[in-house]
């Protein structure tokens, strides 16, 4: 069965590859952060050692899988620069894959309010009814007297000692105004959605990835892990960022935090 993800990717390496080899293109499962891994020889640049990160793809299989798409480019002779960009374009690929399988629909347009409907005009009987959209009040402009005839009248006073002891009884009105759940409170069940990329800036060469949220307990969290701490790679900073965001959301102290970075 097709591991979820797997149709964003590339065709992969046609069965008897070498890639294959688990000597050649070897998992690290017990590793602190899992990853995959191969060293490739070419004329030109050399000995490369290469790595794609669980934390990144998500399964093993889908590490795997994007390690041998990275190792067919080295063997077709791309550069190291090249087979990077291409292995950030597959990471990006398969997080919005995760993503839409979340049920997360960011691009989805929002639906104006009071727009006009869509529907053609009634035709026979229904034609002489008023459309529920004209048959709204007009509100005159701020300052006009509104005829007498047009008032509402004043509502009785049974009436309003109803709706007072309604009001009173809300639990609106007795306790705090409650916060809105926002997009990082609702991402609790999966901290791996409080991970965000920051493009290189002053005094982070390289760039940081940066870990905020909100804990079920209600502890706002806040960390970041830069690539110059990782020699230079953003992939392995994400990757160490993963981590770190699901012991921030289990509820460790920050002194956990510091020590696993």
């Amino acid at each position: 069965m097709a591991c979820a993800g797997a149709d964003v990717l590339p065709e992969d390496a046609p069965l008897g590859h070498r890639c294959y080899d688990e000597t050649v293109v070897k998992f690290e499962a017990k590793h602190k952060w899992p990853h995959a891994w191969f060293k490739f020889r070419s004329p030109t640049q050399g000995e490369v050692r290469w790595q794609t990160t669980l934390g990144a793809c998500g399964t093993n299989e889908l590490t795997m899988r994007v390690a041998r798409a990275c190792y067919l480019r080295f063997e077709a002779g791309d550069s190291a620069d090249a087979v990077k960009a291409y292995r950030a374009s597959l990471y990006t690929r398969l997080k919005e894959a995760r993503r839409s399988a979340q049920g997360e629909d960011d691009d989805k347009p929002l639906i104006a309010l009071g727009a006009a409907s869509s529907a053609p005009p009634s035709t026979g009987k229904d034609a002489t009814k008023p459309s529920v959209q004209n048959s709204s009040p007009v509100t005159p402009p701020s300052g006009t007297a509104v005829p007498s005839s047009r008032r509402p009248p004043p509502p009785s006073p049974a009436a309003a000692s109803k709706k007072l002891a309604a009001m009173a009884s809300s639990p609106k009105a007795s306790g705090p105004k409650q916060k809105s759940k926002t997009k990082l409170d609702s991402a609790v069940d999966d901290p791996h959605r409080w991970v965000r990329r920051k493009k290189e800036e002053k005094g982070t060469p390289g760039g940081r990835v940066e870990i905020q949220g909100t804990r079920s307990d209600g502890v706002k969290v806040r960390f970041q892990v830069t690539a110059s701490r990782c020699g230079g790679d953003m992939e392995l900073a994400e990757s160490i960022a993963f981590k770190l965001s699901e012991l921030m959301a289990s509820g460790a102290p920050r002194e956990d935090w510091e020590k696993l970075r």
